[in-house]
């Protein structure tokens, strides 16, 4: 439902400013301190942002926090599925 409402309000904040990439990152690490899976990661950010960001825009945000090591998983691999735990250094 989320991502409906991001597609009919255009397109996503994500795209049009330049800043909410940095909004996005700070939300994820903050929900992220302490470890968490990251399907509820994510449930957790579109609950906060809730018609601001997509699904695929926060999963992939986690995937770049993951490969600048700014947050480390359970698995020690950044590609990983929804039940990984994941957390901010």
């Amino acid at each position: 439902m989320n991502d409906a409402m991001v597609r009919s309000r255009g397109q996503s904040i994500f795209f049009t400013d330049m800043f909410s990439r940095l909004d996005l990152q700070q939300m994820i690490l903050r929900e992220a301190a302490r470890p968490i899976p990251r399907g509820q990661l994510i449930t957790s950010v579109i609950r906060k942002a809730f018609c601001i960001f997509e699904w695929k825009e926060i999963r992939g945000m986690v995937e770049e926090l993951l490969k600048d090591r700014r947050l480390l998983s359970a698995t020690g691999k950044t590609k990983i599925n929804d039940t990984v735990k994941v957390w901010s250094v």
